[in-house]
């Protein structure tokens, strides 16, 4: 049974309605399987019996690209492909917290920032200190 919309509208409005109210949620279906990108029949059983869950933000690199960029613009930055501790993958980028290099299968916790004007952007940091998630 499909959870009640916040939003009223298909899966991707009601993913951003829930990371606008700050919380991040992704589809699990019946068969307790969860799924990212937001979708209106679960992906492999085509079932339409899933739900919005509150995802934990744990997750690892999976893959990763350093996108080189001039100093003026901000400098170079991250762009990942992580697995979620739930299962599924999400493309962000990276915002580090030290000055160690992330790498594939490293840790990274997940964060809301909410823009002033504009869509709130899930994003993952890095180099977190242990103890401090």
């Amino acid at each position: 049974m499909v959870e009640q919309s916040l939003s009223g509208h298909g899966p991707w409005a009601e993913y951003q309605a829930r990371l606008n109210a700050g919380q991040l949620c992704i589809q699990q279906g019946g068969d307790g399987q969860f799924f990212f990108y937001p979708r209106v029949i679960a992906p492999g059983s085509g079932s339409n019996d899933w739900q919005w869950v509150a995802a934990s933000g744990a997750a690892s690199i999976y893959s990763l690209s350093r996108i080189p960029q001039r100093p003026e613009r901000g400098g170079d930055y991250y762009v990942a492909i992580v697995e979620l501790k739930e299962g599924p993958r999400m493309m962000t980028q990276l915002r580090l917290q030290s000055d160690e290099l992330p790498k594939i299968g490293d840790a990274v916790e997940a964060f809301i920032e909410q823009q002033e004007g504009a869509d709130a952007l899930l994003l993952f940091k890095h180099g977190l200190q242990e103890g401090a998630r």
